[in-house]
């Protein structure tokens, strides 16, 4: 079985028009993960940045990373 992506990255959208998509595998310097189409860190941003793109209130998106 493969990795919880929920785990390794977060979605905000906050109502001040910000999204937030947040990687949070600092053990792997936040590293994207998986190839394919279907599965892997990549299409996850992928899904989020559409999700933030359909909200009218969202202006802006951040890509922000966890650990140093």
């Amino acid at each position: 079985m493969g990795p919880n992506l929920v785990e390794y990255l977060k979605y905000e959208a906050e109502n001040t028009g910000i999204a937030w998509i947040t990687f949070n595998r600092p053990e792997r310097r936040n590293a994207l993960m998986g190839n394919s189409q279907e599965k892997g860190t990549v299409a996850k941003v992928g899904e989020y940045m559409r999700a933030a793109d359909d909200d009218p209130d969202v202006r802006v998106i951040v890509l922000t990373g966890e650990g140093q």
